[in-house]
């Protein structure tokens, strides 16, 4: 029989990283109006994780008495989480009581994002007309509106069909960009 002392052992440390512990790479919580932003990144990670179908629908949940529910149900409430832990408090009240991932995501969305809504754009509108440069390279500044401006043209796309009448009005909302900008 041979001794072994302390010093022949090594020291192995492992990590154990499960889909439940992966952490959003996100710095901010869902407050309302930054939504584009929160469900692009919620979008990404889940895709990443393998998880889009919890959202979109395409994962539907099996029978309650099917074997492999245990495991939706598991998923499922990982989706729910990065969702909900990336909400402030006040919006989170509002959606921690539904059921499924799918159904917070689509209700987020229904409250947060319809193309059609006045109140987004008018919001918009308020971002660019309120924004300053403060101090900040002209590069970021101008980024910053550059992305206001993109998301009101997707909302609000120019519909006309006389080209002269089309470049008339792309001159004039140009000039409001430019006063903005300046502003």
């Amino acid at each position: 029989m041979s001794d072994v002392t302390d010093s022949s052992f090594s020291t192995l440390i492992v990590t154990v990283h499960t889909e439940s512990s992966t952490n959003l790479p996100m710095g901010f919580k869902l407050n309302g109006s930054n939504y584009k932003i929160w469900a692009s990144m919620i979008e990404l990670h889940a895709t990443t994780q393998c998880k889009l179908g919890y959202l979109t629908g395409d994962t539907d949940a099996p029978d309650s008495k099917d074997p492999k529910f245990g495991k939706w149900k598991i998923d499922d409430a990982v989706v729910k989480s990065w969702m909900m832990r990336t909400m402030e408090p006040s919006l989170l009240n509002m959606f921690h009581t539904l059921t499924t991932a799918k159904e917070i995501w689509d209700a987020v969305n229904q409250m947060f994002y319809d193309g059609s809504d006045i109140s987004q754009l008018y919001e918009l509108q308020c971002q660019a007309t309120c924004l300053k440069q403060e101090g900040r390279p002209v590069s970021t500044y101008f980024a910053e509106f550059k992305a206001i401006w993109l998301e009101l043209d997707k909302r609000r796309p120019f519909q006309m069909k006389c080209v002269d009448d089309m470049k008339t009005f792309q001159a004039a909302v140009m000039a409001d960009r430019v006063y903005d900008f300046f502003g």
